[in-house]
């Protein structure tokens, strides 16, 4: 159980869906993980740490 609603992809309009595609994109997963479907309960705050994390999010980019 989380302590956030989890918004689900049904749910995910305008900046949500457009963060939630590019977070599919550029991780090249076919699902959102749940911390970024916590985010989105806050759109803006969502987005603005996508932004900051997604250069570092890359497949391979975090391996050792």
């Amino acid at each position: 159980m989380s302590l956030f609603p989890l918004v689900e992809d049904a749910e995910a309009t305008g900046k949500v869906r457009a963060v939630f595609d590019d977070i599919k994109a550029t991780k090249e997963i076919d699902f959102v993980p749940d911390i970024w479907r916590a985010l989105a309960n806050n759109p803006d705050h969502l987005e603005q740490t996508w932004t900051k994390l997604k250069g570092i999010m890359r497949p391979g980019k975090l391996d050792l």
